[in-house]
C-alpha cells in the first residue's frame, strides 16, 4: 500500500525515535522501516503496526488517491454505457432474457451513483483533516 513517507519519518523524529526505535515499537526489521521511508509503500499490516506504535490513525500513514468527483462521474457513465451496449449486443435477439438483465441494471446503475457520492464526500472530509 502507498504511504507517506515524508509523514512516516516526520512522526518518527518527532518522538525522537531511530528507525531501529520505531521497528522494535512496530516488531518489525529495521529494514522494513528503512523501506517505508525510502519507498513509501509498505503493507497493510506494516503500516498499521507503524501507527499503532506511534499512536496515530491508520489513516494518517496512507496515500488516497483520488479522483475529482466530475471524472468520476464521466468514467462510471462510461462504464455503464459499455455494459449496457454489451448486453444489448448478446442479447438482442432475445428480448424476453433482457428483462432481468436491465431490472439489475437499472437498480446497479444509480446505486454505483450514490456509492460514488458517499466515496467523494468521505475522501473531502479526510482530505480537509490532514
Amino acid at each position: 500500500m502507498k504511504i507517506d513517507a515524508k509523514r512516516l519519518k516526520a512522526l518518527r523524529q518527532t518522538q525522537a525515535w531511530t528507525q531501529e526505535d520505531l521497528a522494535e515499537r512496530a516488531n518489525v526489521h529495521p529494514r522494513t522501516v528503512q523501506r517505508a521511508e525510502a519507498s513509501s509503500f509498505a503493507s497493510r499490516r506494516t503500516t498499521k503496526a507503524f501507527a499503532d506504535a506511534m499512536d496515530v490513525e491508520i489513516g494518517e500513514l496512507i496515500v488516497s488517491v483520488q479522483i475529482p468527483f466530475g471524472t468520476a462521474i464521466v468514467l462510471n457513465a462510461i462504464i455503464w454505457a459499455a455494459v449496457m451496449l454489451l448486453i444489448g449486443i448478446t442479447f438482442h435477439d432475445q428480448p424476453e432474457n433482457n428483462k432481468p438483465i436491465q431490472q439489475i441494471l437499472s437498480f446497479a446503475a444509480p446505486s454505483s451513483m450514490l456509492l460514488l457520492c458517499w466515496l467523494s464526500r468521505r475522501y473531502r472530509r479526510q482530505s480537509s483533516t490532514r
